[in-house]
């Protein structure tokens, strides 16, 4: 009696295990993500709408400040655009001061913009008045002259970082413009680039270098001294980067990456890619030459697409956003 009373128990909690995985399982409950013995499923990207406020003309960079406003440098009409979290423009400006804007970054109130064409780093409140030129080509002589290409800051330390595509390098500044330190060098071996073209850091402060015509990022410990590794782009879905542009890091210290000849944005951990999106064309999640990408607080991604004068707007399944 008491055999048939503990099989009846069992069946009841197994029986009871599979409907709760089931729901789990089809209501893709992040719960699921834990389970260590469980395959990791990957989340899907969810288009959610564009920013573009009509006039964008080949966007190129793209940052988010503590406020999930967004600002893009919008490169042919030589000015940045503010967008806040809703999707409506603010303002823009720069354009008495910019030619051609690349890259922005955001520190502690001031935007820091790369300017390719003026070969020199701006600097802006977040409201868009002009502050100063922070470093100029061939005015500093510890940095002397380069073209800036991607611009990031380490909001801890007040440093500023950029890739300059002449010297093939990354070029390290203080919050006054002061030179600190700079590595890299023309080529393909470690340690050495081909037009860089895509720079951020992760909470360790490790720093990742889209070395894009050697297709590749290499990640850099703090200092700049030492390849802690290579990526290649490969993983379970194979390839390899066509030309890895811009780059974010979100909260799971999970690597973004925009490569703009493969049109397709790939998300890495430590280990592995773990899921691409986007293709060729001009549909909604396709990508038409996209550059950067760039997260807020609340899990829309950004993505930029010079050849469509448009920013995508996504966000991942599980997200209420999506909803």
């Amino acid at each position: 009696m008491k055999r048939k009373t503990f099989i009846k128990v069992v069946l009841v909690l197994v029986i009871a295990l599979t409907a709760l995985f089931l729901y789990l399982f089809l209501t893709r409950n992040t719960l699921l993500d834990r389970v260590p013995f469980l395959p990791q499923r990957n989340p899907v990207p969810v288009f959610l709408y564009y920013l573009d406020d009509q006039g964008l003309n080949a966007p190129v960079g793209v940052a988010t400040d503590d406020l999930d406003y967004i600002y893009i440098t919008d490169t042919r009409n030589s000015r940045v655009v503010v967008f806040n979290n809703n999707g409506f423009k603010l303002r823009d400006f720069g354009q008495n001061h910019l030619d051609r804007p690349v890259s922005v970054s955001i520190l502690k109130g001031s935007v820091y913009v790369a300017d390719l064409a003026l070969q020199r780093i701006q600097v802006f409140t977040s409201q868009g008045t002009f502050r100063e030129t922070l470093v100029a080509s061939g005015e500093n002589k510890d940095v002397g002259v380069f073209i800036p290409t991607a611009v990031t800051v380490d909001d801890e330390k007040g440093l500023l970082f950029f890739t300059d595509a002449a010297w093939h390098r990354v070029v390290v500044l203080d919050r006054d413009g002061n030179f600190r330190f700079s590595f890299g060098s023309s080529g393909s071996g470690q340690g050495e680039f081909l037009y860089p073209n895509g720079i951020v850091l992760d909470t360790n402060k490790n720093i990742y270098v889209a070395d894009s015509n050697n297709g590749r990022i290499q990640v850099f410990s703090p200092d700049g001294k030492e390849v802690i590794r290579v990526i290649t782009g490969s993983g379970k879905q194979g390839g390899t980067f066509a030309l890895p542009r811009g780059m974010a890091v979100d909260k799971s210290g999970r690597l973004w990456v925009v490569d703009s000849l493969a049109h397709n944005v790939s998300v890495f951990d430590d280990e592995r890619k773990l899921f691409s999106f986007g293709k060729l064309g001009t549909e909604q999640g396709e990508f038409y030459f996209p550059n950067t990408v760039a997260l807020d607080s609340v899990g829309r991604i950004y993505v930029t697409e010079r050849g469509m004068n448009r920013v995508s707007v996504f966000t991942l399944s599980g997200n209420p956003l999506a909803r």
